[in-house]
């Protein structure tokens, strides 16, 4: 794997080859750090918020992360949190 200097100094860019009717492949931006989500992706997000439906899907995904960083999905009861805030997420927005 190529290793590609990222903007925020973290997280790894993988190739999805795409093997269907279009030309282009994908690229996908990975962060697992916790602590890098914490400290340089979420406040990215916060001073440069997003202007679609995906800033309520950031909201969401702000606060798992931190329930996570406070060990709340080692537990069933913060599992069972996380859960329903992530099946919140990723909704089309209603078109009328």
């Amino acid at each position: 794997m190529r290793t590609i200097q990222t903007f925020f100094g973290c997280g790894n860019i993988f190739i999805n080859k795409r093997h269907d009717n279009h030309k282009k492949d994908l690229y996908r931006y990975c962060v697992r750090s916790l602590d890098d989500l914490n400290n340089k992706i979420i406040p990215f997000f916060e001073e440069y918020r997003l202007k679609t439906h995906k800033d309520k899907d950031f909201i969401i995904f702000r606060q798992v992360v931190r329930m996570m960083l406070k060990k709340e999905h080692l537990n069933v009861s913060g599992r069972k949190k996380i859960l329903k805030l992530i099946n919140k997420m990723n909704s089309k927005k209603v078109r009328l």
